[in-house]
């Protein structure tokens, strides 16, 4: 199972996106893990964001989708092993399945290569189950699993909990809290964060935390249902911050993963700086601790959210070149050159900050026009 290196944009774990997409095709394609919902009610994107129930900035390793509060039924999306029932505060009650790359495209990935590592599963969670806290009384996530032992198999679309508002989803209030967060690990359950705290562990060297919208079908680019765009708020003004806005024209596929930022020498056409924003690599991030990725760093290029939840129609979000990276590069000389990538190493439409060609020297953002979006053929499974 190989892609090469592709693009940069998957370069660095091509076939982890091959596998996936084509589990996405196969017989075995994962379920939607709330039931009865679907991509319609995700409320929370994987990422930088807005947290709904602090309106702050965050970054996510996860998504949120929106339910009926102690009613909808939790189920496995794919089928696995169960792994571990447990509560923290954070996280309130949890349900974790370990899946296997053996299990699926008829036994023929038993490992993928991924950041110098061989793995061989891969990890679902699923946080905020609803729980009364009584044993035995046939209420709540824990008299589901109780009778689950670690390693049994679980088939998909079995229940394996009751959406809730347990742990930190409390915070936000009865009008927010109810949600499942969802997410998928690779290869551990041990964020980076954890692994560095405690060095007697496995140390895997990287955060395993990846967009779980992996497990769902890649979205026809041009359809109405994902209609990616990139546009241009603030052009290149010396002194000032330059602003652009990447859309997705429907609310089904949060699925942004990666900026380029080019800074190019109009001489010559040389490239004078750039910087990359890569959400699934934490390139451009701080992944060391909750603390420092939940901190935007301003002196770079940086992902300036937009609001977003299960009542929007589309998906929005801003990235922010700062003057202070662009300082001592005069908006005549150079020019920005901006890119956006989805999962899938596909690229919306690349703008530019260019300068006007005026008497006055005025500044407009122009469009150097869509990349090529030639689609992969897809290996059915």
């Amino acid at each position: 199972l190989s892609l090469g290196a592709g693009s940069p944009a998957r370069a660095a774990y091509a076939d982890l996106v091959t596998f996936f997409d084509q589990l996405s095709l196969s017989a075995d394609a994962a379920v939607f893990p709330v039931s009865g919902r679907s991509l319609t009610d995700v409320e929370s994107a994987f990422g930088p964001r807005i947290q709904t129930s602090t309106d702050l900035y965050d970054w996510h390793r996860g998504i949120d989708v929106d339910g009926i509060l102690n009613t909808d039924a939790i189920v496995a999306p794919l089928k696995g092993y169960f792994y571990d029932y447990r509560s923290t505060s954070a996280g309130g009650n949890i349900v974790i399945l370990e899946h296997r790359f053996t299990d699926f495209l008829g036994g023929n990935v038993t490992s993928i290569s991924y950041a110098g590592k061989t793995l061989t599963k891969f990890y679902t969670w699923h946080l905020h189950l609803y729980d009364d806290g009584i044993a035995n009384n046939g209420i709540g996530t824990d008299d589901l699993v109780a009778g689950f032992t670690v390693g049994q198999a679980i088939t998909r679309g079995t229940q394996i909990g009751i959406l809730g508002n347990s742990g930190s989803a409390a915070a936000g209030g009865d009008g927010y809290a109810p949600h499942l967060h969802f997410e998928l690990r690779l290869g551990t359950n041990s964020s980076v964060e954890f692994q560095l705290a405690n060095p007697g562990t496995t140390q895997w060297g990287f955060d395993p935390h990846m967009n779980p919208m992996f497990l769902f079908a890649e979205p026809a680019l041009g359809t109405p249902a994902y209609s990616p765009s990139l546009t241009t708020l603030q052009g290149f003004t010396a002194g000032q911050n330059a602003t652009f806005r990447f859309a997705t024209g429907n609310d089904d596929y949060p699925i942004l993963n990666r900026w380029s930022v080019i800074l190019r020498n109009l001489a010559d056409n040389s490239v004078a700086k750039s910087f990359t924003l890569d959400y699934n690599q934490r390139t451009g991030y701080d992944p060391t601790s909750t603390a420092t990725l939940d901190t935007k760093d301003t002196t770079v290029p940086y992902v300036d959210p937009i609001a977003f939840t299960d009542t929007d129609t589309d998906f929005r979000t801003n990235l922010v070149v700062p003057s202070t990276w662009l300082a001592g590069y005069a908006p005549g000389g150079y020019q920005i050159e901006v890119t956006a990538t989805d999962l899938w190493g596909n690229p919306t439409t690349t703008v530019s900050a260019v300068p006007e060609p005026t008497l006055t020297g005025a500044l407009a953002a122009g469009a150097l026009g869509l990349a090529a979006l030639a689609r992969r053929r897809r290996i059915a499974a």
